[in-house]
């Protein structure tokens, strides 16, 4: 059993998400974005690690223990029942407390084509290797984010949440969250610096990108 940060026990804990998402760009030396079935040799023919930010040496399971993916048409869908070591307690603590909620992937991309959108070149990932799925602070794919559950606690299967659409909800909220974060930590730093002016510039420049790629993805 392991309990969270609000004390509660967890008798099976586990991390369920989605690792990425499809046709949805990102930025990435130039806008990318993942294609549906680009992982399917992949995910019949190796081993993906589940880690801590892309580091390799905190790696606390694989598909051979404990990881599931399923290639759903939206993402990624995966489920990562941790084990009852210090580094899957640290990983628990990491999503409980809202540390880590976004999901990140590593891969290598193999095959892609690139289509023009709106004046702008994407380029589309048609196959790549994937390599490991990390638990990070803030993604680059929308609606990449995981949340932490207790299989012991709930009826509902992964390809349930699919099937119902819970999953593709929480991932939304996660965003939405994370978003109001980051906008109110970023408004905060600029209040307390003494050269506000450059960094609210920066800032309006960011989001300004942001909004551009979510508009992009959306038409």
């Amino acid at each position: 059993m392991l309990a969270n940060h609000e004390q509660s026990v967890f008798e099976r804990p586990a991390l369920r998400g989605f690792a990425t998402t499809y046709g949805q760009p990102f930025e990435r030396d130039g806008l990318v974005a993942f294609l549906p079935g680009c992982f399917s040799a992949s995910l019949a023919a190796d081993v993906v690690n589940v880690q801590i930010d892309h580091i390799g040496s905190t790696a606390v399971g694989d598909t051979r223990a404990g990881l599931r993916v399923v290639d759903h048409a939206d993402g990624l869908a995966f489920e990562f029942e941790l084990p009852p070591t210090q580094g899957g307690a640290v990983l628990a603590s990491m999503v409980a407390s809202n540390g880590r909620t976004d999901v990140s992937v590593g891969v290598d991309v193999l095959a892609s084509t690139e289509k023009e959108l709106r004046g702008h070149k994407v380029r589309l990932v048609t196959k790549a290797k994937l390599r490991e799925i990390s638990v990070c602070k803030a993604g680059a794919v929308r609606h990449a984010s995981v949340r932490l559950i207790d299989l012991a606690a709930t009826s509902l299967t992964l390809e349930d949440e699919l099937r119902l659409g819970t999953l593709g909800m929480v991932a939304r909220l996660n965003e939405a969250v994370t978003g109001i974060k980051d906008s109110v930590n970023r408004l905060d730093a600029a209040v307390r610096s003494h050269t506000a002016t450059p960094a609210v510039n920066a800032d309006a420049a960011e989001w300004s990108k942001q909004i551009h790629l979510m508009y992009l993805n959306d038409t």
